[in-house]
């Protein structure tokens, strides 16, 4: 019988998993240093890049700190794209302070200016910029359709199968390598909460130089780290919380930091790093973060600590200056190629199937070619 081998290959098609090319890319997130879905609510520091909101954007001074009038940010400083607002708001601008307000740059000294479709609450402490109200249809994002995909991007690099050795060396620092070099240069590695408590930083090594490097940060085990300073912390038990506390990230031994000292915005190896949080509903930023943070189904808590990279979230409380540093993306920003159905590979199995036993049954029936004399 010579069926089986047939049907073998017919169902080894239809089982077996469809590629998919690496598509790493934020959406629309893409040109926001902060986005966020809900509420971003601060009390000092600034967003050097462009700040996207689909809540309310709140200023108002601190529950814990001891001045209760004053509160300030600015946004934008190092923003150049004249004619696009540097500030997007779904919701209201809510300047809640006696002193300070809202400055809101673009393009260096130039005053930028912000867009919002609900209230604007005491505009008047705008010190710099200008503020405009839009109709929700007007505003230059959809949230809702940016953060299915970026749900469904954290979904994706959740799923893909971290291949790598991690050692512990001195100094608490964790060493990542990679099994085996990756075709598109995308090595994934898991950060777990029980790691993240015993080290002091983390090093790459064996990955190229323009690679891209992103971390699932998990808590299956509802571990609870120490407390960290006002980032707050995770209960025993609570799978959906995690603290990220890293001082430093090293790419083959060179700090993704660069030299802050020399220049604030020194972190061009930050833009290959990304921390996945799937499905984790609260976050807290309890150090300095050298990548960009993808948590778009989680509450983000910081501290004053500088981040070089950009943030997706939900929602957003914390006074951590954001510094420019967008992600390298892992493509050209085209939506994935979808595969065939399963259903159409059947239909062109079975046609060739009934083709292969027609030629069985009726062996004698051929296509006869004109002889010519």
């Amino acid at each position: 019988m010579k069926k089986l081998p047939l049907f073998s290959a017919i169902f080894s098609l239809l089982l077996s998993p469809l590629g998919f090319a690496a598509q790493i890319n934020l959406g629309q997130a893409a040109e926001y240093n902060a986005f966020v879905q809900n509420n971003f609510q601060v009390s000092s520091s600034d967003t050097q890049g462009r700040i996207a909101v689909g809540g309310n954007f709140i200023v108002k001074p601190h529950q814990y700190s001891h001045d209760k009038t004053n509160a300030g940010y600015s946004v934008g400083d190092m923003v150049h794209a004249p004619g696009t607002p540097s500030l997007v708001v779904g919701g209201n601008i809510e300047l809640h302070a006696q002193g300070g307000g809202l400055q809101i740059h673009n393009t260096g000294i130039d005053h930028g200016t912000a867009v919002y479709s609900g209230t604007l609450v005491n505009g008047h402490k705008i010190g710099s910029g200008t503020a405009s109200k839009v109709n929700k249809s007007e505003l230059p994002v959809d949230f809702d359709a940016a953060f299915k995909h970026l749900n469904t991007l954290s979904d994706q690099l959740a799923a893909m199968t971290a291949s790598a050795t991690t050692t512990p060396g001195a100094n608490a620092t964790l060493t990542f390598r990679p099994a085996v070099p990756t075709a598109d240069k995308v090595y994934v590695f898991e950060l777990t909460q029980e790691m993240l408590d015993s080290s002091y930083g983390i090093n790459i090594e064996g990955v190229e130089s323009d690679a891209l490097v992103v971390f699932n940060v998990t808590n299956t085990t509802g571990y609870a780290m120490k407390n960290y300073s006002n980032g707050g912390f995770c209960k025993t038990g609570d799978t959906s919380c995690a603290v990220l506390k890293l001082e430093t990230v090293k790419f083959n031994g060179v700090n993704t930091a660069g030299d802050t000292s020399k220049d604030r915005n020194a972190s061009p190896l930050a833009k290959q790093v990304l921390f996945n949080f799937n499905d984790l509903s609260n976050v807290k930023l309890a150090s300095n973060v050298f990548g960009t943070v993808l948590a778009p189904k989680a509450a983000i808590h910081s501290t004053t600590a500088p981040i070089w990279g950009q943030v997706i979230a939900n929602s957003w409380v914390g006074n951590a200056q954001i510094n420019v540093g967008p992600l390298t993306p892992r493509d050209d920003g085209t939506p994935d190629v979808a595969a065939p159905p399963v259903v159409a590979l059947f239909l062109a199995a079975l046609a060739s199937l009934l083709w292969f036993r027609r030629r069985q049954l009726f062996p004698s029936t051929a296509i006869v070619q004109p002889q010519f004399a």
